[in-house]
């Protein structure tokens, strides 16, 4: 994993000085070497940087030339192939690229450009990515397994594509501006280049608070910054943009067979997934996805360590009994490591936390990201796997059991609804339910009684016009099954990359395989949590690995912390914070009222507002990032 920044005009140049003092900003997301390639007067060289390989120091420094049309700037982390081989930017005849991430099923695909004539200098990926891209064009975004975010010059065309990964597991921004394209894998960057793009967007804004929602569009928290979508692409030639969504087009495969299927599928994707050259380990918790992943690897030759936070006087989010008995049964492959957060730490390194944000974030459970990566920094671990995706994959939340319920409704299935939704909930949950789906088939009256409810924020933000939620025409931005993609799982993906960089760690989720998700998408929800068992597929098919306790849970934990008891200890320094905000301050009795009133029991719109005061003070309005 690498970070990534660029330019391109075919009008304008960028100053070389100003841009490089932008891009190391992202020098934590590439420790081990940087480079550059660029073009001025249509001439095309690569530079070095003042963290450059010793190797390549010979070459020119990007700031001893004073402009360029075009710049591809790389961080490295040093993943696979840590010879020089694996410096970036990397040319082949016409193209350069500067990509982070990793492909997965690189060796495969390499062997396959072999049989068409290429010929490999490298073990690096970079190099299969590239001449995937010579061989196959555009295409050959939806062949990867992997996550990625590139950018990709053609020299003889003057035109550059910047494409990012279908689940949107690593970052990519940019910003299109009189007939220029600036992009990076992190908003701090823009935010060095120039002011303007520490405008913030009030529509952002006013979704965090009210919807609790972020990462759902190319939208960000600043007015002059978008992000690319998950499995789309971007192209620019100077004059025109064009975006495509390239997701469209997977591979369509059957669905699973049975369980030994997704068992041998889950089994390979693990297994790619821990290619490396570096320390690999595991981000532990007692749920069935980071166990099976921990149980897999346990169960062959390598040794790894696990990482987990745990909190030995908070029963209600600590889960330790079920992450000791998957040690217990696997403790000669397993070293496990553990940390204790606390509100203290919490609140310690939350502007640390922010700065590697860029942007609020919508649970103070970050604390145990952060301090888990940082534990692994200082074992030298440089890889980390995780359970992401398991849950929107497999139907692992009760909001999607919900949504099972009404697939039966709306498929008329009355008896199987009656037996298992009532069954589940009762009378008055099911009640629920179909009153749910009258709403469903109505948002006109759901976005009447948000602006009614949340009237006084929308007076707060001075928004004279409707925010980006309520504008979404896409049909499948509402539908039940691509909920938790759309909104939920891009969200935590974004936490487990900013906290991973941090501390220069590659984050990997074997779940998100593009193969595994074109499989189980043909289920319904219904099929997947049938009779009420969330993740029934996975319970099945790697009951043999699992011990009893983690099989047989039932509950949706993942990374929980005690935020309602945090936020109580300190919720008069924070509403002095709230209340001197610029946002806030002339409604601030309204606002408290109302937040005093949130029945959530987590404190979650107290969290929502504090959030937006710091960062607000912290990057927008003192500019500390």
């Amino acid at each position: 994993m690498c970070g990534i920044s660029g330019f391109f005009s075919i009008k304008n140049r960028i100053n070389l000085k100003r841009y490089y003092d932008a891009h190391l900003k992202l020098a934590h997301r590439g420790p081990d070497d940087e480079g550059f390639h660029v073009s001025i007067n249509n001439e095309n060289f690569d530079c070095c940087g003042y963290d450059s390989i010793s190797l390549l120091k010979k070459l020119t420094h990007i700031t001893d030339n004073k402009e360029a049309e075009l710049v591809l700037g790389h961080r490295r982390l040093s993943i696979l192939d840590l010879s020089s081989f694996g410096h970036q930017p990397y040319n082949y005849k016409n193209l350069s690229i500067s990509y982070n991430g990793e492909i997965f099923n690189y060796i495969e695909l390499r062997e396959k450009l072999k049989t068409a004539g290429y010929r490999f200098e490298t073990e690096c990926d970079t190099e299969v990515f590239l001449k995937a891209y010579h061989y196959w064009g555009k295409s050959c975004f939806a062949k990867f397994i992997g996550m990625f975010a590139a950018s990709i010059f053609n020299h003889e065309t003057n035109e550059i594509c910047l494409v990012r990964d279908m689940f949107g597991i690593k970052p990519l921004y940019y910003s299109k501006f009189e007939n220029n394209l600036l992009f990076a894998s992190e908003m701090k960057f823009f935010h060095e280049f120039d002011d303007i793009f520490r405008i913030a967007d009030e529509k952002t804004i006013f979704d965090f608070l009210v919807y609790r929602l972020k990462d759902y569009g190319e939208n960000t928290f600043f007015k002059h910054i978008n992000q690319l979508n998950p499995g789309n692409y971007l192209v620019f030639n100077g004059r025109d943009f064009i975006i495509e969504d390239y997701g469209k087009k997977l591979p369509e495969l059957e669905k699973f067979k049975n369980s030994e299927e997704i068992r041998n599928y889950v089994n390979d994707s693990i297994k790619i997934h821990m290619r490396s050259d570096v320390k690999v380990g595991i981000s532990l918790s007692g749920g069935l996805d980071s166990s099976i992943i921990s149980s897999v690897i346990a169960t062959g030759e390598d040794r790894l360590n696990s990482y987990s936070a745990v909190y030995e006087n908070d029963s209600l989010h600590d889960e330790s009994k079920y992450i000791k008995t998957t040690l217990k049964r696997y403790g000669d492959k397993i070293n496990p490591k553990f940390i204790t957060p606390d509100s203290e730490k919490a609140f310690f390194n939350l502007n640390d936390i922010i700065y590697h944000m860029d942007e609020p974030f919508t649970y103070l459970g970050l604390i145990m990201h952060y301090m888990i990566y940082k534990r692994a920094n200082e074992d030298d671990v440089r890889v980390m796997l995780g359970g992401q995706g398991g849950d929107e994959l497999f139907g692992g939340y009760d909001g999607q059991l919900d949504a099972a319920h009404l697939e039966l409704l709306k498929n008329l299935q009355f008896s199987e609804f009656k037996k298992y939704s009532i069954d589940k909930h009762g009378y008055k949950k099911s009640l629920s339910l179909l009153v749910r789906l009258f709403f469903q088939k109505i948002p006109y009256i759901k976005s009447c009684i948000r602006k009614f409810q949340f009237g006084f924020e929308r007076k707060i933000l001075k928004m004279k016009n409707s925010s980006h939620y309520e504008h979404l025409k896409k049909t499948k931005e509402h539908d039940d099954r691509l909920t938790s993609f759309n909104f939920g799982l891009r969200q935590y993906l974004n936490h487990d990359d900013r906290m991973a960089m941090a501390s220069s760690i590659e984050n990997r989720v074997p779940f998100l395989n593009t193969e595994i998700f074109s499989k189980i998408k043909k289920y319904s929800l219904w099929e997947l949590m049938e009779k009420n068992i969330t993740k029934k597929f996975l319970r099945n098919a790697f009951s043999h690995v699992l011990t009893d306790e983690v099989l047989n849970r039932n509950d949706k934990m993942g990374f929980q912390c005690p935020q309602e008891l945090w936020l109580t200890e300190k919720e008069e320094e924070i509403f002095s914070e709230i209340s001197k905000s610029p946002l806030f301050s002339h409604d601030f009795k309204e606002i408290r009222k109302r937040i005093l009133s949130d029945k959530s029991g987590s404190r979650d719109l107290l969290w929502r507002y504090f959030i937006i005061s710091r960062w607000y003070s912290l990057i927008v309005k003192d500019g500390k990032a």
